[in-house]
């Protein structure tokens, strides 16, 4: 709560006027942040609903701009329990947990009519890595107590106007906070960053982060082990799966049989 107040306080506070210094600080994290094109990485994750605890293993792969895949297991059992993913033209989910005969997916040209809930837009989940360039067209630039905070209004895939927040750590510097507001400022979502690896490169990749959508009343931490950088992806990766159920399209309300019509 008081990191919301502290975000609404600075977002209607503080001048539009950004500093010389807070620009080249956010040109060299964008500088550093491209020269990280893949990642790779174990996921080691605790999903908490309603106070019920679920643990997962998985594996994260990442490529620039939009090619993202997130596979995982149940931590105790250590069976397959779902499946997101990213490419330059749809995505795609799937969890056992939620329905475990359908697979959910959509081209982004029809985001809009998916009415997909904010915390789940597949731009949103990418964000969250924190691996992202900061795109400061037409945004407000402010501190944020010690953090450069870049905020924008943007339409969501539900056609409402809602505040995107990224917080920099000058420092170092890197991205350690993603908040995601609703027009009346109601915290959609949010992920920080808690810790770090740094790359030779110089560019701040997470080690951890953690995720919380209040209105779903979830909390979601990553615990990154093992990653590498700018390695060769199987492009194969970018490619909904077969899973032998069947595939519903969020953006035009069909359901098919098959696998990548």
């Amino acid at each position: 709560m008081r990191i919301l107040i502290s975000l609404l306080a600075a977002i209607l506070l503080t001048p539009a006027v950004a500093s010389a210094d807070m620009q080249e600080t956010i040109d060299q994290l964008n500088a550093n942040n491209s020269q990280v094109r893949t990642l790779t990485a174990d996921v080691s994750s605790t999903v908490v609903r309603r106070r019920v605890s679920i643990p997962l293993t998985g594996k994260l792969y990442f490529e620039r701009p939009m090619n993202f895949r997130l596979i995982n297991r149940d931590g105790r059992r250590h069976s397959f329990t779902s499946d997101l993913g990213s490419n330059d033209s749809y995505f795609w989910f799937y969890a056992k947990r939620v329905n475990s005969s359908q697979i959910y997916f959509s081209n982004y040209s029809n985001l809009s009519r998916t009415r997909i809930k904010d915390s789940l837009n597949p731009e949103w989940i990418i964000d969250a890595l924190n691996m992202s360039l900061v795109d400061t067209k037409d945004a407000k630039i402010y501190m944020d107590g010690k953090n450069i905070a870049v905020s924008k209004v943007v339409q969501s895939p539900r056609r409402s106007q809602v505040l995107k927040v990224i917080k920099i750590d000058p420092q170092r510097p890197a991205i350690v906070g993603h908040y995601l507001l609703t027009s009346r400022r109601a915290l959609i979502a949010s992920a920080e960053v808690s810790r770090f690896y740094k790359l030779s490169s110089g560019a701040f990749i997470p080690a951890e982060v953690n995720i919380v959508w209040p209105p779903e009343q979830v909390r979601i931490v990553w615990r990154l082990n093992n990653p590498r950088a700018n390695i060769k992806i199987d492009p194969k990766m970018w490619t909904m799966p077969n899973l032998g159920v069947r595939r519903v399209n969020l953006g035009t309300g069909v359901t098919v049989r098959g696998v990548n019509d």
